[in-house]
């Protein structure tokens, strides 16, 4: 087993309760009744319009006796403006009950409009952690894909689209009483959309093993998601009606919000942001991109880690040595890349090379870069990083 070392300490949590099974959504109008009678429901304007999503929510919420208000203006990659105008709308409403339903953007933007509307302050006000000063509304989060495990995590990810950064907002305050995992909700998710999320839980499981604050619980947790992710996300691609694949997808992703919460990420979340931020690049697309590239340049520091959980996912043999093993997990994820037919280069999603220096700077200065287990992450060298990908 790759040590911890002497000096280990860490503390763990789960406070979100998690309902799982298909058809669970309805259970949401009975779950938030016993929290609230004012449901204020954040989503996006696509799932606004689907019956058999937040239509089907909606009745459930009413069919309970709530008061229901809906925002869905939420974009991809929520922005400080949209979370402004959530805040607006909710505010002559007074919701005692918040619903997230959605993506991570949808579930992110919930989290911020209630802590705004509830403190009176701007995202400016909230960077760092635990910056919340006075009690929340409870928020129930139903995703309807499969990877960012917001549903279960203390943190949320604002876009600043004049400065071009995504904000990190990171608060036990935010962290969702609930998460509805239902796997029906996912569905209807376009095939590139199923790859991309499962990727990101996959590049979540990835960060928290080399992250220096690694620990036992998570580090298990990030051996399923492996494990899972290999054996499951490409029939569910492949598959979109098979629930067993998208069931596994849903509690795998779930369980890295809770594993995120208590381990901060690393190198491939760092590459990640600025790609999103700068070219306006899927966030799952961006960490499945970078996944690759960020272990190979981790690959001294995390050789032992690596290896273990390529044997622990199935992808190397008990007997190969740890070089080999730590390869086969590369290795793998290439593999896997190529069969969910994601880009692999920089160059595929028009970035061009001149934006690689900007990008690097803004990687270094990224928490990731700063709680990865290699240290020392300058610009330069991540540059080198994009570089191999360009």
């Amino acid at each position: 087993m790759a040590p911890y070392g002497p000096d280990l300490q860490f503390s763990w949590k789960a406070p979100t309760r998690v309902v799982f099974g298909a058809g669970k959504v309805d259970r949401l109008g009975k779950e938030a009744r016993a929290l609230g009678s004012r449901a204020l429901v954040v989503t996006d304007p696509f799932l606004s319009t689907q019956a058999h999503i937040v239509g089907r929510a909606l009745d459930s919420l009413r069919q309970a006796g709530l008061d229901v208000k809906v925002f869905d203006e939420v974009e991809s990659d929520p922005s400080i403006e949209a979370i402004d105008r959530g805040v607006e709308a909710a505010r002559p409403f007074a919701p005692d009950v918040f619903v997230g339903i959605g993506g991570g953007s949808s579930m992110d933007a919930a989290k911020a409009i209630n802590m705004l509307l509830t403190c009176g302050d701007r995202v400016a006000d909230h960077l760092g952690a635990n910056t919340v000063r006075r009690p929340l509304p409870p928020l129930i989060a139903v995703p309807t894909t499969a990877g960012t495990g917001s549903e279960t995590s203390w943190a949320a990810v604002i876009s600043d689209h004049q400065s071009r950064v995504k904000i990190p907002l990171a608060d036990d305050a935010i962290t969702p009483r609930l998460a509805i995992l239902d796997p029906e909700l996912t569905r209807g998710l376009p095939a590139q959309l199923t790859a991309a999320t499962g990727m990101d839980a996959y590049a979540h499981a990835i960060d928290v093993l080399h992250s220096v604050r690694r620990q036992p619980f998570n580090d298990a947790l990030a051996h399923h998601v492996l494990r899972t992710v290999h054996h499951h996300l490409a029939r569910a691609v492949a598959e979109p009606d098979d629930l067993i694949a998208r069931g596994q997808m849903l509690a795998a992703a779930c369980s890295m919000g809770f594993a995120l919460s208590t381990t901060p990420y690393g190198i491939i979340h760092a590459l990640g942001h600025p790609l999103g931020a700068h070219h306006g690049v899927h966030h799952g697309v961006c960490v499945a991109l970078l996944s690759c590239p960020g272990m190979r340049w981790n690959l001294d520091a995390g050789r032992e880690i690596y290896a273990e959980a390529a044997r622990a996912a199935g992808l190397a043999g008990r007997g190969q040595a740890d070089g080999e093993a730590a390869e086969a997990l590369v290795a793998a994820t290439e593999s896997l890349m190529a069969q969910l037919g994601l880009p692999r280069r920089l160059s595929e999603l028009g970035v061009p090379e001149a934006s690689l220096a900007a990008m690097s700077q803004d990687a270094a200065r990224d928490v990731g870069a700063r709680f990865n287990i290699r240290p020392g992450a300058s610009a330069a060298e991540l540059e080198e990083v994009y570089r191999s990908v360009l």
